[in-house]
């Protein structure tokens, strides 16, 4: 016989797995949320699956159960329901640790982690946003064959995290999708003077993006690294500098940072060789510690002015 299986939290990320699971044969049976009206719309999409306002009711009905919830809502939930030896709980947080969910052990229940490493953006997803991800479990858990299984069943990939290293897996995931979409952002930024404004940035640029991560993905980063950095180009950096330098304190932060770590970029990939990387650096340090005060002083004054 099958385990019956519950979801905890019907948000973006929960009814994007319990649909891609219900997909790929699995029944799911019971959902519950602390939004009702989400509960019920999630459950009236899948075969034969029912939705409940208590979250006991899925301990006690369900063996295998996905909590989706937003990360801080994870221990209040697992310490609300007195859970059972049958109970095998999963919690999809790629922060939060196995610890969380310690105390369904104390009930003779087991316990794991299965983080899917995706985005979920905005309400309405396609169908396959999970199709061909890695999902994050953790190395202590007695269930990954299980969870191993499922992911292969999804046309997903796995891999086995030691605690210790969760939290710098996650920091890796906002630095590939949150901090990604930071910078873009600060292009489109950019071109708020330009004709057609910030509004037609993102269309203008998307080819330019396109292509990047196309190339990261055939030659991988470093060699796809380009620009005035890889070249050497200290003319053209300090162009920037200077067209930058009006602008928020923090997106010359940023800038001159991106520089220094392009530098590594581009003596590892053998574009740049140590002379014009000390260069480069040189200017760097010079704009940091003399130009930048004074620019900024200047342009604060006619801010004031």
């Amino acid at each position: 016989m099958e385990a019956k299986i519950g979801f905890i939290g019907a948000g973006k990320l929960g009814s994007s797995l319990a649909l891609a699971m219900a997909n790929s044969g699995y029944k799911i049976n019971l959902i519950n949320s602390s939004n009702n009206s989400s509960s019920k719309k999630l459950a009236g999409i899948l075969p034969q699956c029912q939705s409940t306002s208590k979250g006991q009711e899925i301990a006690d009905k369900c063996e295998l159960i996905f909590i989706t919830t937003p990360d801080h809502s994870i221990n209040k939930i697992v310490e609300s329901i007195t859970w059972n030896k049958k109970n095998t709980v999963i919690h999809c947080s790629g922060a939060t640790s196995l610890s969380s969910l310690k105390s369904i052990e104390n009930f003779g229940g087991k316990i794991g982690a299965f983080h899917p490493l995706q985005t979920f953006p905005q309400k309405n997803l396609p169908q396959n946003i999970l199709q061909g991800i890695t999902f994050a479990i953790d190395s202590r858990s007695s269930i990954n064959d299980l969870l191993k299984s499922i992911a292969k069943k999804l046309s997903c990939k796995t891999i086995t995290l030691d605690p210790k290293d969760r939290a710098l897996y996650h920091a890796s995931a906002t630095m590939a999708c949150g901090f990604i979409t930071s910078i873009i952002n600060l292009s489109i930024q950019m071109w708020k003077d330009f004709p057609g404004g910030k509004e037609n940035a993102l269309e203008s640029l998307e080819p330019l993006i396109q292509t990047t991560f196309n190339n990261i993905k055939q030659i991988g980063p470093v060699q796809a690294y380009t620009g005035p950095i890889a070249r050497g180009d200290v003319a053209t950096i300090s162009s920037h500098l200077d067209a930058i330098i009006p602008m928020k304190k923090e997106i010359l932060d940023i800038y001159t940072s991106l520089c220094n770590y392009g530098v590594e970029l581009g003596l590892e990939s053998g574009k740049l060789n140590d002379t014009e990387a000390n260069n480069i650096r040189s200017m760097i340090s010079n704009y940091r510690n003399d130009l930048i005060p004074k620019n900024l002083n200047s342009h604060e004054a006619k801010l004031n002015s």
